[in-house]
């Protein structure tokens, strides 16, 4: 049983839209009125998606937020950047307790995921994570994604700069990694009780 309690529920697919001329006070999320933050409309969405597919689309520029993708499942939640020329860019992201989880086309610059200062990218008890089409590309030294506590994730063609441990597994992680990239990491991978 899922700890989270669900009022809501998806009933159909859905489509939210975030862009720097946006507004969290006065946006709905459509695309002729949108939400100026990625949390806002992660936040507008069900976590219970019941089947149906919820797709962020983030518009170009920076957006320094600390994403939080907590307690969605039963359906796949996407977040989607406006092209790969021109990704949008956001600080980290942090996956907790989520399943069907879709990353594609955004560049992570910085580090702050679950309050932690030197990881971008954090799945914990999370399953069918996806990472596409991405870049990791920070601002300061020391980061890297992780992966724990019986997550799976699988990343493809993305591209990794910089990093202390591009991915680092542990805790019964499972991850796939396909067609990356990158220049001046340490270590592409590493994993401790989890498997790459």
């Amino acid at each position: 049983l899922s700890p989270y309690q669900y009022s809501r529920c998806l009933n159909s697919n859905m489509v939210v839209y975030v862009s720097k001329s946006g507004s969290d006070q006065t946006g709905d999320g459509t695309e002729g009125n949108p939400y100026l933050t990625i949390q806002k409309a992660v936040d507008s969405i069900p976590k219970n998606l019941n089947g149906y597919s919820a797709t962020v689309t983030i518009g170009p520029g920076e957006y320094p937020e600390n994403i939080n993708l907590v307690g969605y499942c039963g359906g796949r939640l996407i977040l989607l950047g406006s092209s790969v020329q021109n990704m949008p860019k956001v600080n980290s992201i942090f996956l907790k307790d989520s399943i069907g989880v879709y990353i594609d086309t955004i560049e992570l610059t910085n580090s702050g995921a679950g309050g932690s200062s030197d990881i971008m990218f954090w799945g914990s008890y999370c399953s069918k994570v996806t990472l596409i089409r991405s870049r990791l590309n920070p601002k300061g030294t020391g980061k890297y994604i992780g992966i724990n506590s019986n997550s799976n994730i699988y990343i493809r063609n993305t591209e990794f700069n910089g990093l202390k441990t591009a991915v680092n597994l542990n805790e019964g992680a499972i991850g796939s990694i396909v067609t990356c990239t990158g220049s001046n990491n340490d270590t592409l991978a590493s994993a401790s009780g989890a498997v790459i």
